[in-house]
């Protein structure tokens, strides 16, 4: 089987919490602490901002973004080296962002996830004839096609502790690009319940290498490319 991890495109890492309005007073002191602290990771890493009344949005040339609002942090990450050393960077991302949670008293938290997209080449056969299939043959060669699924996990800390559900969500998602080529991706989620309050006791380092081994070990071994035949 090819190797995956050699088409992942991007990487994109949200922290989502419920709504806070104050966020929006201190919008311009969060991203300054993320992208010009000499401490932080995104330091000189991204050269344009935009700011409307309730969302901070910082962009460079390769297409990656770091979007701050009421909702959530998000941070697309576009791949240039190794997918082990990009993982390294994201969880020391992680590590300093918890900082500016605790600092900002961001609370709520209810959801982390992480999404690998890759860019492969495929015939996309399956897909056709699932197409076909589904429609009676009305549709058996379509111009574009969009497919995404989900599927709940348990997660241990919901059994341990009382009062505790949380839980982890997987979306695969498949979308048709050109004639040879398919978008892919996992979306690999944790959530919290109840939301968060304090997350400083919280390994989103540890977050970040078990989504590595759900992709390898799952994800890619349900999925069969068909790049070598």
């Amino acid at each position: 089987m090819t190797n995956l991890n050699d088409k992942i495109i991007d990487i994109t890492i949200g922290i989502r919490f419920q709504r806070s309005f104050r966020i929006k007073d201190v919008l311009g002191a969060i991203t300054d602490k993320l992208v010009y602290s000499e401490s932080s990771p995104l330091n000189e890493y991204f050269e344009r901002q935009t700011q409307n009344n309730s969302e901070m949005t910082l962009t460079n040339e390769q297409g990656s973004y770091l979007r701050v609002n009421t909702d959530d942090i998000i941070l697309k990450h576009v791949i240039e080296k190794d997918i082990d050393k990009e993982l390294k960077f994201l969880a020391e991302y992680l590590k300093y962002i918890k900082k500016i949670i605790k600092k900002y008293n961001i609370t709520g938290i209810n959801r982390i996830g992480i999404i690998y997209n890759h860019k492969i080449e495929n015939d996309q056969k399956k897909f056709i004839n699932a197409i076909s299939g589904i429609t009676n043959s009305q549709f058996s060669d379509v111009d574009d096609f969009s497919l995404s699924f989900s599927k709940k996990l348990s997660a241990t800390s919901g059994v341990i502790k009382k009062g505790v559900n949380d839980y982890k969500n997987v979306i695969y998602l498949f979308r048709k690009i050109s004639r040879t080529e398919l978008a892919i991706g996992l979306d690999y989620q944790k959530y919290f319940l109840p939301p968060l309050d304090d997350i400083e006791d919280k390994d989103f380092e540890d977050f970040i290498s078990n989504s590595k081994q759900y992709l390898e070990n799952t994800f890619y071994t349900n999925f069969e490319t068909n790049e070598e035949k």
